[in-house]
């Protein structure tokens, strides 16, 4: 269904960065689409997983932090503070940017440990701070092409398989009522792309751009026809279920999108709000 635009003004955030910067602020991370509502993991699988999760711990594997865990394996990398002030947001939820380092990385003042999205006490934290990697699409190639050749990170290696089993036991999952809905035209665009049998990751890719360039285009008759213009929040839903169609594990984000200046707060109002899609990469993790 429609969602309202949001157009308002008031300050909602303020993100002070030592660096120029695009971030992600994660707030919610939806990991299972039913009834046409996302929702977190439920208690009861969480619940099944948590030997994986204290075996990972232990380890010093945090899933928030595993792209920085993936390049102070392999990288020369630089590193960004970022600060949050919380100012009228709700404060269920800590705005996460993207490759937070763990403590384990090395410790300043000014590195977190992880956090685990949900904040603590009656109104969460109202002002908390990260260091993060900083440029890290450019690093990117680097990272995985040293993880491919080198055998040192082995023991990184492992535990990021155990944690890639369990991505994908959920974020694959494409329930059936989107399945009715788009899978005559999920497959028009594999046969149009003349893709047959079980596909690559790069075909899959190739495919799920495909269909969403269709829905942007609006030359389909998809329900988001009438709101053709509408919101992140619609094309990331559908984003992220023809992503799993595909076979590529993906995953529903809402929180928001920042750019900013070097070490000058920046306001952040209702316009900046809005969700998008985390791609699992085998190697290090979510990536926006």
């Amino acid at each position: 269904k429609p969602v309202p635009a949001a157009d308002g003004t008031e300050a909602i955030l303020s993100v002070t960065s030592d660096k120029t910067d695009t971030l992600y602020l994660r707030g919610f991370v939806g990991d299972t689409y039913k009834n046409g509502t996302w929702s977190a993991l439920d208690a009861e699988t969480a619940a099944a997983e948590k030997d994986l999760f204290y075996w990972l711990h232990e380890n010093d594997f945090y899933p928030q932090s595993q792209f920085a865990l993936s390049a102070a394996q392999t990288a020369e990398y630089k590193t960004e503070t970022i600060q949050i002030s919380n100012l009228s947001a709700c404060s269920l939820y800590r705005y996460e940017p993207f490759s937070v380092l763990p403590t384990s990385a090395g410790t300043t003042k000014n590195r977190l440990a992880p956090s685990a999205v949900k904040t603590s006490g009656w109104n969460g934290e109202r002002e908390y701070s990260y260091a993060v990697i900083a440029d890290a699409s450019t690093i990117l190639p680097q990272i995985l092409d040293d993880l491919q050749q080198n055998e040192a990170n082995s023991a990184y290696l492992q535990l990021e398989s155990a944690y890639r089993d369990f991505v994908d036991s959920y974020a694959l999952a494409v329930p059936q009522e989107f399945t009715d809905e788009l899978g005559a035209l999920l497959e028009e665009t594999r046969k149009n792309l003349n893709f047959s049998g079980e596909l690559s990751k790069e075909q899959a890719q190739l495919c799920a751009l495909s269909f969403l360039k269709s829905c942007f285009d609006g030359n389909t008759s998809l329900p988001l026809d009438s709101t053709v213009k509408g919101t992140t929040y619609q094309y990331a839903t559908v984003a992220v279920l023809a992503l799993r169609y595909y076979g590529i594990p993906a995953r529903y984000v809402e929180g928001y999108t920042v750019k900013t200046a070097e070490n000058e707060p920046t306001s952040v109002d209702a316009n900046a709000a809005g969700a998008w899609v985390e791609v699992y990469q085998d190697g290090i993790g979510w990536l926006p």
